[in-house]
């Protein structure tokens, strides 16, 4: 099995993962715009006199984020490739990671809620998702929202997203 195929396999069973979890938690939303305009809590390291982020990078970030989920949200995929980390689009090409996005999964709402500050390079980002999808027992449409957080890095003056590092649902 080359590298490709065993990724879009493990995306594939995150996916189905992510649906079994989502339909046994049983959460609803119906949202009408892609972002709050909510005050984005902004958490640094202990160490924060080590590397603080300034207003203007996580304003970045946070702009980033949105562009970010406004192109997955209108499935432009294209254009959420080009917001990947450089390394991973040295590994996986545009038309791979189109292939990873399940057709029947329709993001609603992305609402960031927290940045956290790892390391001066990377940061975790703690959002609520709200989507929907057609369960595969019978077409029913399941809506749901539910926390996640994701990892973003910044490199050559640029934030990016990981997505190396899967979906991670928070309890």
């Amino acid at each position: 099995m080359s590298y490709t195929d065993n990724l879009i396999t493990k995306y594939c069973i995150l996916f189905l993962t992510l649906i079994f979890m989502l339909t046994m938690s049983g959460g609803s939303v119906n949202a009408e715009s892609s972002h709050s305009s909510n005050k984005v809590d902004i958490i640094t390291k202990e160490s924060a006199a080590v590397f603080p982020m300034s207003q203007d990078l996580a304003s970045h970030l946070q702009l980033r984020f949105n562009q970010y989920w406004d192109f997955l949200i209108k499935h432009d995929f294209k254009a959420a490739y080009q917001l990947e980390t450089p390394s991973y689009r040295a590994q996986i090409d545009e038309p791979t990671y189109i292939k990873s996005f399940a057709a029947t999964l329709i993001w609603k709402s992305a609402t960031l809620k927290k940045v956290k500050l790892i390391r001066e390079d990377k940061a975790l980002i703690d959002f609520e998702l709200a989507f929907s999808y057609e369960a595969p027992w019978g077409g029913q449409v399941i809506e749901s929202t539910n926390p996640y957080s994701e990892e973003w890095y910044y490199e050559k003056g640029e934030w990016w997203h990981n997505k190396n590092v899967a979906l991670g649902a928070k309890n």
